[in-house]
């Protein structure tokens, strides 16, 4: 009797064993995964009640815009069998891959693809929202105009915008350097064109996150540069000591 009263308290053990093999057997789909970070809530709670006039409905529409920009690359990244995570953080929404090392087609695609999604969104909620009540009319159209803009935005060839990014990664350090510079002084160009609009609260949030994003840019590539160039001085000062039959010496403050 006791030995099967054992057996018996074996066999959840059994069974979750069971299943777990199963599991390593069968293939699992790619996940895809929406994360919600507390720096965007912050950010959109902040341009929602900083005005005069507050609006909770911007802090959806904000979320609406980042994801509707996301998800279509995501989709293409889950399609290609890839697991893909969704991260709306105070940046606005950025996409997280299972493989960061995927295709140079691939990212170009998904770079493409949101923004594509996004002005066809902002131009179907326009033109939906003649159709509409005062009210609910105006709320759609605010989310049109902020769709359109995200997606347009991004399909600038400037750092910190989607394709800027990828384009930056193709250029060499020291084009890269130049290319996040020509990248601030489209972001001042752009601060000042819109400064008429900087009294609305959101505005004023966008174009401080535009100028640090690609100030921290130009920042990153004259590093990347500089430590480009402190390494190729010290091999060529191996290289010579090497010739001359020379110890090699190697300064890390070179």
């Amino acid at each position: 009797m006791s030995e099967l009263t054992s057996r018996l308290d074996l066999l959840p053990v059994w069974i979750r064993e069971a299943r777990a093999r199963l599991r390593a057997l069968v293939p699992s789909a790619p996940r895809l995964r929406v994360r919600l970070e507390l720096s965007f809530l912050s950010v959109a709670a902040l341009a929602a009640f900083a005005g005069p006039t507050p609006t909770p409905s911007l802090i959806a529409i904000l979320a609406y815009v980042a994801l509707a920009y996301e998800l279509p690359s995501a989709l293409l990244a889950r399609h290609a069998g890839l697991g893909a995570t969704v991260k709306l953080d105070a940046g606005g929404g950025h996409l997280e891959l299972s493989d960061p090392t995927a295709s140079p087609r691939l990212a170009l695609g998904r770079a493409v693809l949101g923004s594509v999604v996004s002005l066809l969104l902002g131009a179907g909620l326009l033109l939906s929202a003649r159709a509409l009540p005062a009210d609910y009319g105006e709320l759609v159209v605010r989310a049109g105009r902020l769709q359109a803009l995200w997606g347009a935005l991004h399909l600038l060839p400037f750092a910190p915008f989607k394709l800027g990014m990828l384009v930056s990664r193709k250029l060499a350090t020291s084009s890269r350097v130049k290319h996040a510079a020509a990248s601030l002084l489209l972001a001042v160009g752009l601060v000042v064109l819109w400064a008429k609009s900087l009294t609305a609260p959101l505005a004023t949030i966008a174009a401080c996150g535009l100028l640090l994003a690609s100030s921290r840019h130009l920042l990153r590539a004259w590093a990347e540069a500089a430590d480009g160039a402190r390494a190729l001085r010290i091999g060529l000062a191996a290289n010579e000591s090497i010739a001359l039959g020379l110890p090699v010496r190697i300064r890390h403050d070179a």
